[in-house]
């Protein structure tokens, strides 16, 4: 027997899947009413916080955290659990009443461009990225390593994690990715030195495409300079270096080890060729461990 006060509209629905590697919910004003594959939210909230209940399911934030504390993502089928929908942080308490206006604001926006179909898609992709920083930018103060660390991991971990030896997280870096690392790691390491008179710069270089390995020079100066371009082609003194990152933990088992080589007042950089170690939330955390490694003089 339908329970027709839980389908009483508005209410939310969020299916049980993924559509996209995404969560997906939707606000349901009409009555209609599912048995299986969705899970139904209702009850005494007002439109807005069931508007705004909708935006935040369909968030990249939600998505994350989801991919993170879900035991059944990828095990089995591709689902999630209520119990693990409602043990996920309370991120609505946590939203600020003018962001809270701003989110119903933009749900009434793409509410009203899904009678247009020749602007929706395009318009409405653009809101839900609009969504996104605005959620990100209140939960977590605005901070870049925040939506760094949320974008590469559903850019590249959970790419990985679905595709596996398919995924883009495998893929050979691009020039303006090592571009965007340099800028984020000469950026963290500027900020810890600020104040001593002394700059943190980078060099990129003219690497193969089909380079095993990619790498940067960051270099400490008295002078503040852009990202430099050498024309220097490191390819095959790269190619050899591969040969030694190798290491055998067990039968047919192999590990590839990075490197961090420290040469008078340069540092070099090398990683495999691949994305996800050349992503800006790793240049966060390689900039960590280079200041770790500072502090503690090693």
């Amino acid at each position: 027997m339908i329970d027709r006060g839980l389908f009483s509209p508005p209410f939310v629905i969020m299916k049980k899947g993924q559509h996209k590697k995404r969560i997906t919910a939707s606000y349901i004003d009409y009555f209609s009413y599912c048995t299986t594959a969705c899970y139904v939210f209702n009850g005494n909230a007002t439109e807005k916080d069931k508007k705004t209940l909708v935006c935040v399911l369909n968030s990249k934030v939600m998505t994350y955290l989801l991919f993170l504390t879900s035991s059944s993502w990828g095990i089995e089928r591709e689902q999630i659990f209520m119990d693990e929908i409602l043990e996920s942080p309370a991120l609505m308490p946590l939203l600020s009443n003018e962001t809270l206006l701003l989110l119903e604001n933009k749900f009434n926006e793409i509410k009203t461009l899904k009678s247009d179909f020749h602007l929706a898609n395009r318009r409405i992709s653009e809101i839900e990225q609009e969504i996104d920083s605005i959620l990100v930018s209140d939960i977590f103060g605005a901070s870049e390593d925040a939506d760094f660390t949320i974008n590469d991991n559903l850019t590249y971990s959970l790419d990985l994690f679905d595709k596996q030896s398919q995924s883009i997280a495998l893929h050979t870096v691009q020039k303006n990715q090592i571009m965007d690392y340099s800028k984020v790691m000469i950026d963290k390491l500027n900020a810890f030195i600020e104040g001593q008179n002394l700059y943190v710069n980078a060099t990129v270089f003219d690497i193969s495409h089909y380079s095993p390995l990619m790498m940067v020079k960051l270099s400490f100066s008295e002078e503040k300079e852009t990202i430099h371009v050498s024309n220097e082609n490191v390819s095959a003194q790269l190619k050899q270096l591969d040969e030694k990152l190798w290491e055998e933990k067990a039968s047919n088992i192999y590990v590839r080890k990075i490197l961090n080589y420290k040469s008078d007042d340069d540092i070099f950089i090398v990683r495999p060729n691949q994305r996800r170690f050349w992503s800006k939330s790793m240049a966060m955390e390689d900039g960590s461990n280079l200041i770790l490694e500072i502090l503690n003089g090693v």
